[in-house]
């Protein structure tokens, strides 16, 4: 790849992760999100899950999951060569793909009860720096009160078993 469509994969990874942090982005009355698990393989799609909660006055609250997945691998593709990269829109937007599943309200109140028990401190020193591997990161709240969790493949001491519970969620969620 040369140095200008490396400099577009860059600023397209960029927007992609960008898409992933930001979530699908619900605007429904009634539904909020409740947590993000962000997982950024080197060598695989990226992806987001995130656990929404649905509040009707006619209906039970109920619980859902959306997975957005950057396609990197197909996007990857477009810059093959110079030649297949003149075969795409000037601009090109990260290729994404959605899932949504329904979620039983126990998932929900059981992972939710295993990360209140999890205590972290405000600030950590990074123990691990790498190039290849995968990223993590673990959000929850609203406008009101919330953070974000960011780590790279191991986690500094006093997160691993923040990472170890995100890491749960996300096979338990793969798995449905």
């Amino acid at each position: 790849m040369d140095r200008e469509h490396h400099e577009e994969w860059r600023r397209l990874e960029r927007r992609a992760l960008d898409v992933l942090r930001k979530g699908i982005g619900l605007e429904e009355i009634g539904v909020r999100r409740i947590l993000q698990v962000v997982e950024t393989p080197s060598f695989r799609p990226a992806s987001s899950w995130e656990i929404f909660e649905q509040n009707s006055r006619s209906a039970p609250v109920g619980h859902f999951a959306v997975c957005l997945r950057w396609r990197y691998d197909l996007d990857s593709e477009k810059f093959k060569t110079p030649l297949e990269r003149l075969k795409h829109p000037r601009t090109i937007e990260p290729t994404m793909e959605t899932h949504r599943v329904e979620l039983k309200t126990a998932f929900v109140t059981e992972a939710r009860s295993r990360l209140r028990k999890i205590a972290v401190p405000a600030y950590t020193e990074a123990e691990t720096v790498g190039c290849d591997g995968t990223g993590y990161e673990l959000a929850f709240g609203d406008a009101f009160l919330g953070a974000r969790f960011t780590w790279w493949e191991i986690p500094p001491t006093p997160l691993q078993t923040l990472a170890e519970e995100s890491r749960r969620i996300l096979r338990e969620l793969a798995a449905l």
